[in-house]
Formats: structure tokens, C-alpha cells, sequence
């Protein structure tokens, strides 16, 4: 299957649109369509000034095509089959289709999500209508929001709790771009200015309107930044807490890390100090394992490997805990100051 040849680019010193149209089968029903991909590497975060936690994503290097001339980046990244309604990240979507043989858990999931999705009528009163290459404004929250009350069909014991969280943080992020940032998508400074008003608040906030009849038959719409975030870091702290799919001790450093962040974006920056205190002495703990182990003498190559892995992973968290401590610093010096 080839790439639309719309988005090509002509010429080959400019780089083409971030995004392309593909025909992906979608792994529940099987059937295929059409959908928007966003290529690697071509999203980035942008800090908002002042703020230590907020960010909102912007697109790298060259304009929109003339296709989409309005897109931004979290418009797109969660595919949606049109078929059969199944809503999830750009990634899964395409992995679980990949997927012969999937796990005891995938299949389990999958089975379950097939038979939920077919019978749920506020999530197909959710989905109706959406179109996967028309990324309006509606289409793009509503695919959002799809994939999120998704993943909170199955019953809470077979849950995937990190991604639930990864669900809600797209929606968070969602809401920060249109309701209180809406400035350029497109490569500017490590930081930008949070205006008063967003000059795309105005459409977000009428479609939120509109979304209050399916509100009430389905109440998992996060309608504000902080409730989006809520769910977020609440969907986090059960995985960190219930363990979660793929788990190893980096992956649980990274999604404590995260957790931490979340919550100072909340605005609750004693709370994120803390869990920041905490994430270092995890790193510290951790780290000095794993150089207990790289210091013991290596009989096989399996033992080789799992050395070079472990100093590759010791590289990674001696970054984590760099920038986390630099973090505490600036953080503890501005509620020093706030005192």
C-alpha cells in the first residue's frame, strides 16, 4: 500500500507535509480505510513561558499542506475505523494489526473490546458520522474522546490503565491548544506565550456545548484541561500501583516521572515536589542494582548483552535524574518565594 502521492513533495529540499493518507485495516473487524498518519519525529513540544509543567505540541518543519491547511498536531495520531467504530493511538492501532499471534491479555482485550464497542449505544452515538480523513474540529475531539471511553468499556480488572491515561493526557492537551494557547502549530522558539484567550476557544467551546445531550448518556467527556488531567494522573497512579502491561523499572521511572509532571501542571506544584523527591530516590535505588550487576564477571555473550543493555539504561537514567533535579531546583526555589 502506497502513501497518498497528494502529500509528496515536489521538491525534495523542502520537506513534505508531517501527516499522509494510508489504507490501514483496522485489527477488530478487519475491514480497511483510509486514515491520517503522522510521520516520525515530526511533532515536537514547545514549553508555555513561566510555566514549568505546560507544554502544547507544534509540528515540525515545513506548512500544512494545502489539503489540511488547518490541522494541528493533536488533531491527528488516534486512528478510527469507521466500520466498526474501534478508536485507538496511531501505534496500537497499527501494531495490534501486525499482531499474528497476539498474547493471552491482547486477545483477551481485543475479544472483549469487539463485543463491547458492538453493543454500546452512547459510544456509536459518540463515533456516528466521524470521518477518519476530515479533520474538522468535532471529528478531531470526538476520535479523542472515542478512544478514551474505549478503553474504559472493559471491566476494570482487564483494564490497560496506561493507556487510559495516555488517552486523557491527548485530550488534555487538546483542550490547552484550543481553549487557552491556539497560537502557530508550526516551528517556533522552545517556548510560547499562553494568551488571555485563545483565538480558537470560541469553536472549542461550542462544540463542548453541543456535546452536553451525550454528556448525560456518557459521561466520561472531559470538558475542562484540569478534569482531563484528573483522569490522567488517577489512570497512572492505578498502573504504577497494579503494575501494567510491558512494565520493566525504566518504564515505571518514566511513568512516575510523568505522573509528577501532570500533577504540577494542575497547578498543585507542593504535591509535584514531592513525587519529584521521590521519583530521585527511585533512580538512586535503581541505579546503584544495575551497577552492582554490570561490575560482575561476564561468562557468556547473554551476559555481555544484558551488561551493554544495562549501561545503555544507566545513560537513561542518569538524564531522568539530571533533569529532574534540575526541576526540583527551580521548583523549590519559586515556592520559596511564593512562601
Amino acid at each position: 500500500m502506497n502513501a497518498n502521492p497528494i502529500n509528496a513533495s515536489k521538491n525534495k529540499n523542502i520537506q513534505p507535509p508531517p501527516y499522509y493518507i494510508l489504507s490501514v485495516a483496522c485489527p477488530l473487524c478487519g475491514k480497511s480505510s483510509e486514515q491520517i498518519l503522522v510521520r516520525p519525529r515530526r511533532v515536537r513540544r514547545a514549553k508555555i513561558e513561566n510555566d514549568l509543567f505546560q507544554w502544547v505540541p507544534i509540528w515540525t518543519g515545513t506548512k500544512n499542506s494545502d489539503q489540511f491547511p488547518n490541522v494541528r498536531p493533536f488533531d491527528l495520531g488516534v486512528l478510527h475505523c469507521p466500520a466498526c467504530g474501534f478508536t485507538e493511538t496511531q501505534q496500537t492501532f497499527r501494531s495490534l494489526d501486525k499482531v499474528k499471534y497476539p498474547n493471552a491479555r491482547t486477545l483477551k482485550q481485543i475479544l472483549v473490546l469487539k463485543k463491547l464497542i458492538q453493543r454500546d449505544g452512547p459510544l456509536r452515538a459518540l463515533v456516528k458520522g466521524i470521518n477518519p480523513i476530515d479533520p474538522t474540529l468535532y471529528s478531531a475531539f470526538m476520535i479523542q474522546v472515542a478512544a478514551l471511553a474505549i478503553q474504559m468499556l472493559p471491566h476494570p480488572e482487564i483494564r490497560d490503565f496506561t493507556r487510559i491515561g495516555n488517552c486523557a493526557v491527548r485530550i488534555a492537551r487538546f483542550h490547552l491548544d484550543r481553549l487557552h494557547y491556539g497560537g502557530p502549530c508550526w516551528e517556533t522558539p522552545e517556548s510560547v506565550a499562553l494568551p488571555a484567550v485563545s483565538p480558537l476557544a470560541s469553536a472549542f467551546e461550542k462544540i463542548l456545548e453541543d456535546l452536553k445531550p451525550i454528556k448525560e448518556a456518557w459521561s466520561l467527556i472531559p470538558q475542562s484541561y484540569n478534569e482531563a488531567l484528573k483522569i490522567a494522573i488517577d489512570a497512572f497512579g492505578v498502573a504504577l500501583d497494579r503494575g501494567f502491561p510491558g512494565e520493566t523499572s525504566l518504564k515505571r521511572i518514566e511513568l512516575s516521572n510523568q505522573r509528577a509532571h501532570l500533577v504540577g501542571e494542575t497547578g498543585d506544584h507542593l504535591k509535584a515536589q514531592s513525587l519529584l523527591e521521590d521519583l530521585v530516590i527511585q533512580i538512586d535505588e535503581l541505579k546503584e542494582n544495575w551497577e552492582s550487576e554490570t561490575g560482575h564477571p561476564k561468562e557468556t555473550m547473554d551476559d555481555l548483552d544484558h551488561t551493554w543493555s544495562l549501561q545503555d539504561q544507566l545513560l537513561k537514567l542518569d538524564h531522568f535524574r539530571k533533569v529532574t533535579t534540575e526541576l526540583l531546583k527551580i521548583l523549590g526555589k519559586r515556592l520559596s518565594e511564593a512562601a
